[in-house]
């Protein structure tokens, strides 16, 4: 699978970054790495894989792609695309575009001879190998072969070229054919119509290629004739929701404009079963949290005072590699709760959210990190369903991962704050309820939960019990501030840094912005870091944290 994704990113990045580029020499220079791909996977030469990568995709366009279609994408001289010729045909000898011949013999040159991906050459790139050609009739050997070729028995359908009842026919031929693979055995169990399959592959196929959701109404205009009752039939069913697919629960509504009432993605249960069946399609999570990947996070070295430090081991050696589940099972057997709940907690800057980044990094787990803003809804009764789909969609996404992930609530005190009493408007009873679904979630709570917030006071009482781990951060020590002033700038030496130590009461966060700063200056200004240079800078992130002062704001001129 990964082999294909590299195969289909390179093919992708040489079509968008070769259209309109004139074919020359410097567009085709910065797509080296994907021709390496290309050439390395497929035995491609730079102009072939150029070539077959414009093809392939214009061929779901055009069908056939004349030469005079290239001269129209590429933007340039016909005889810059005629020198191409002969890698053209190539391509065709090493099987792998079929030539389609003009019917007339008075054709000009550049016109009337057109071009199309061999299907068994473009079904097989999902392979181990460079694909080859396959026999007609013969049985599918990769899965992706068979969902590739129903997509394009829909594309063509949509173009014309085949007729409603002739592309059902194909389905039927493409689903015999492929009946022995994983994907094809899901389908079946799943019981599907027709018309349902068709928009499961068609859904799969764009997943695969870099589209999320689709919609049935655009769909339901590609497969059917324009007075087809079974149009209209396939149409409503999604928007009603009563089709089987929706009924199985693998499809959730996806985000669109309002009178798109029938955009559909993949739900975590079919990502699931895609992933059981050796197909592994993006996760596309809700505008309700991020979700960072483990392996995309920047380790980083984390200085804490030494107390923080032993406070944040023992939580950090609890959520690690396969400690974490040998402690839930435990859990689990005495009747306590099984997940692992934390408040980091202390002043602003000390490392609480990248500490959660780290940990998280270390021990292979993504972060489902939740946006406090989306949660907190204007609209009253709203914001207590987002909460509950928030937990909701954690545990669905759970079963996707390898390990456990962490769901962080990140400056959780504007949501976790002490709860309102007495008379109350409806956010206020909107708020305590969120609150009351929260600590209903925690009670039980199965996973890794973090909270972080800069004001503990502020968070109600009732939440204390739910937290096994409180951990608290303090401001560095001199001792602290020196490794961090050394850890970010090597342009310093260690007498300078402990100076800047000594002088400056900074937390890690506002060293990075010292850090940034000067690193901005210096290339803005074309000058060197030094000393005095982030000694301003640290005086105006102190005067910042001053009250009543506002400090200075912008970039030094020159730097000595």
């Amino acid at each position: 699978m990964e082999s294909f994704q590299n195969v289909f990113d390179s093919i992708s990045n040489v079509f968008e970054k070769t259209s309109g580029c004139g074919l020359g020499a410097d567009s085709l220079t910065m797509l080296t790495p994907d021709f390496t791909v290309l050439s390395e996977r497929l035995q491609l030469t730079k102009n072939e894989a150029l070539l077959f990568s414009v093809i392939i995709n214009l061929n779901y366009r055009e069908v056939v792609v004349e030469q005079s279609t290239l001269i129209d994408y590429f933007k340039c001289t016909p005889t810059r695309v005629y020198a191409l010729a002969a890698d053209l045909e190539t391509l065709c000898k090493k099987g792998i575009l079929r030539k389609v011949k003009s019917n007339s013999d008075k054709t000009p040159l550049l016109h009337g001879i057109g071009y199309m991906v061999e299907e068994s050459y473009a079904s097989g790139l999902g392979g181990e190998n460079r694909p080859n050609q396959r026999r007609r009739g013969k049985r599918y050997s990769n899965q992706l072969q068979m969902i590739s070729d129903i997509y394009k028995a829909i594309t063509l359908a949509g173009k014309g070229k085949i007729d409603t009842q002739r592309m059902f026919r194909f389905l039927k031929r493409i689903m015999q054919k492929g009946k022995n693979l994983p994907v094809a055995k899901l389908i079946n169990s799943l019981r599907l119509a027709d018309v349902d399959i068709l928009f499961f592959a068609y859904l799969l196929w764009e997943n695969l290629t870099g589209e999320s959701s689709t919609n049935a109404k655009i769909l339901s205009d590609r497969i059917f004739d324009d007075t087809s009752d079974m149009r209209v039939n396939f149409y409503m069913s999604f928007v009603s929701q009563t089709n089987t697919l929706c009924k199985a629960g693998l499809l959730a509504k996806a985000d669109a404009p309002a009178y798109e009432e029938a955009e559909f993605k993949f739900s975590v249960k079919a990502v699931k079963m895609l992933k059981d069946v050796g197909i592994e399609i993006p996760y596309e999570h809700s505008e309700k949290f991020t979700v960072i990947r483990s392996g995309e996070i920047v380790r980083k070295s984390l200085f804490l005072n030494s107390e923080d430090q032993n406070n944040l081991m023992l939580f950090e050696k609890a959520v690690s590699g396969e400690k974490f589940n040998t402690i839930s099972e435990g859990f689990r057997q005495k009747g306590l709760p099984s997940g692992v709940v934390a408040l980091f907690h202390g002043f602003p800057g000390t490392g609480k959210t990248e500490s959660v980044l780290q940990i998280a990094a270390a021990s292979g787990r993504d972060i489902m990190k939740v946006d406090i803003s989306q949660a907190r809804s204007k609209w009253y009764g709203s914001s207590e369903r987002i909460v509950k789909s928030i937990f909701a969609e954690y545990h669905e996404y759970s079963t996707l991962c390898d390990r456990t992930p962490i769901l962080l609530f990140n400056e959780a005190d504007a949501i976790l704050s002490s709860r309102n009493t007495g008379d109350m408007s409806s956010a206020q009873k909107a708020e305590n309820n969120i609150q009351n679904i929260i600590l209903e979630e925690l009670e039980n709570f199965d996973g890794i939960f973090i909270a972080t917030t800069n004001l503990l006071k502020n968070i109600d009482s009732a939440f204390d019990r739910r937290f096994l781990f409180k951990v608290l951060f303090t401001k560095p020590t001199l001792e602290v501030r020196s490794k961090i002033w050394q850890d970010k700038f090597s342009e310093l030496n260690r007498e300078e840094c402990l100076e800047l130590a000594a002088g400056y009461e900074l937390t890690g966060g506002q060293i990075d912005n010292v850090y940034r700063k000067s690193q901005i200056s210096a290339l803005v200004n074309g000058t060197r870091v030094s000393v005095q240079s982030v000694k301003e800078y640290c005086e105006q992130e102190r005067n910042t944290r001053a009250e009543g002062r506002t400090g200075k704001i912008g970039f030094l001129k020159s730097a000595g």
